[in-house]
């Protein structure tokens, strides 16, 4: 006879339950010593860059959230800002601003290449 067992139950934990949702980093550039300038891009996509958390849809509407997600979105920033050699940039500037907080992405659909590959949510 077999059966479930209470180790069986796998519990998800709290950062990956929800949906996939990104603070989108729009508008936000690097600077070089020449006086020119880049806006800080996802390279891959060639689209907006965005910091991605698993969240309900309740928590981003309600805001509890968004500060986790604005640190997200700094440190996407800053490294993408790394890669390019920029004398300045207006990461930090952005994030401390909330400057992002407005612009949010439901990272599902057509919009599903905001999502970075290693996160992996579950619905609630």
């Amino acid at each position: 006879m077999s059966g479930c067992g209470d180790d069986d139950i796998v519990e998800i934990p709290e950062e990956l339950r929800g949906e996939p949702w990104c603070m989108l980093i729009v508008g936000t550039w690097g600077h070089y010593d020449d006086g020119s300038s880049e806006m800080i891009l996802n390279e891959a996509t060639g689209s907006a860059a965005a910091g991605c958390l698993c969240a309900s849809r309740d928590d981003i509407l309600a805001g509890t959230r968004h500060d986790e997600l604005n640190g997200v979105a700094l440190d996407i920033c800053q490294d993408i800002a790394a890669t390019k050699n920029f004398a300045w940039d207006e990461c930090q500037e952005d994030h401390d601003s909330g400057y992002w907080l407005v612009a949010y992405v439901h990272a599902e659909g057509d919009d599903a290449h905001f999502k970075p590959a290693g996160l992996q949510c579950y619905g609630e």
